[in-house]
């Protein structure tokens, strides 16, 4: 009994330290992010190929990506503050960069994690939501997302 236990606990203490990872490639917009496939299920690119979403199996945490035209000519800033503005949880943390912003909140128990690129005219995001209960599991997760994020 007490082998079966130890190796129950090597056996998912390897799962959830190493994911296994899988490349989405949006050719419309031109970016790419890497996301645990043992975690998530991706739903299909939408209709007119700006993005994707993925639930996670347990269908708790979300992840959608996207590209969007900026039409209204915002810069970075401008984006972030709108962002802001629609998020209607509280916002937890927030940096914005030359090329990029990243936006965290809290609603309902709810995490949230944003990360958006202005490159050209577009702007390319990703936006991660997941149980606050689940902090320990997803935080990293999607620290390792917004660190694959490739964008053109």
């Amino acid at each position: 009994m007490a082998v079966f236990l130890v190796i129950l606990v090597v056996s998912l203490s390897a799962w959830a330290g190493e994911p296994v990872w899988d490349t989405y490639v949006n050719a419309r917009f031109h970016f790419a992010l890497k996301y645990p496939k043992d975690l998530f299920l991706p739903l299909g690119e939408s209709a007119n190929r700006d993005g994707q979403r993925f639930v996670s199996r347990d269908g708790q945490a979300v992840l959608t990506v996207f590209g969007a035209h900026n039409s209204m000519g915002q810069s970075l800033k401008e984006n972030l503050m709108e962002s802001k503005k629609n998020y209607d949880g509280i916002v937890t943390y927030e940096l914005l960069s030359k090329d990029w912003y990243e936006l965290r909140g809290l609603k309902n128990g709810r995490l949230y994690y944003q990360k958006t690129y202005l490159t050209g005219e577009v702007f390319k995001s990703f936006i991660m939501e997941y149980p606050l209960s689940q902090r320990g599991l997803y935080e990293r997760v999607a620290i390792d997302i917004s660190r694959s994020f490739r964008v053109r």
